[in-house]
């Protein structure tokens, strides 16, 4: 009820991968900021030859990726991020199939709002429930099912402004540890 879609990234072998093509965001190009929330980091897409993709499996900001493929039902959900931004030269992204793709009705949650719940404690019990398989695994229709506590929107809204402001400061206490970093290296080099 809450989204406008949910579906599987795109599979294919490492032998479509190329040089240059549609960039396609793997496992290992979301890093963790913290427990399961993570980044995008754009570094590392790899790229895949152009073909006849289906206009609505690339990515638009907002999307939420869910890790929904691993060894254990504890690494379902070990990955989520939010696409917040695409680098200006990606015109069109893809996810792999090892992550869902949750896009939210921004009319009725805030993508930010319902990113931050997936990654719960609750999110994470449910995860456990609906995950089946010898490689473990959640579908689309588990994410469907789902029960997603919504408060108002000025309440997801100031959640969504502390988590931009927490973003900033982490993003600061780093700026300052890498100029602590480089000051140390100097001092050494005296």
């Amino acid at each position: 009820d809450l989204c406008t879609s949910i579906f599987a990234g795109v599979g294919f072998g490492t032998k479509y991968y190329r040089e240059r093509g549609i960039p396609v965001i793997k496992t290992r190009s979301v890093k963790k900021l913290v427990n399961h929330i993570g980044k995008i980091d754009w570094s590392e897409v790899d790229f895949v030859r152009e073909k006849k993709y289906k206009k609505d499996r690339f990515l638009r900001t907002s999307d939420i990726l869910l890790q929904s493929v691993a060894h254990t039902k504890d690494y379902i959900g070990d990955k989520i991020a939010i696409v917040d931004r695409f680098p200006n030269n990606f015109e069109k992204v893809l996810a792999l199939s090892k992550f869902l793709v949750i896009r939210a009705d921004k009319n009725k949650i805030n993508p930010i709002y319902l990113f931050l719940f997936l990654t719960s404690k609750l999110a994470r019990e449910q995860f456990r429930h609906y995950t089946r398989g010898m490689t473990a695994e959640i579908y689309e229709f588990d994410i469907r099912n789902m029960w997603i506590p919504v408060p108002d929107r000025p309440t997801q809204g100031k959640i969504t402004e502390q988590f931009h402001q927490l973003l900033q400061n982490l993003q600061q206490h780093k700026n300052q540890l890498e100029e602590t970093k480089t000051s140390i290296s100097n001092l050494s080099k005296t």
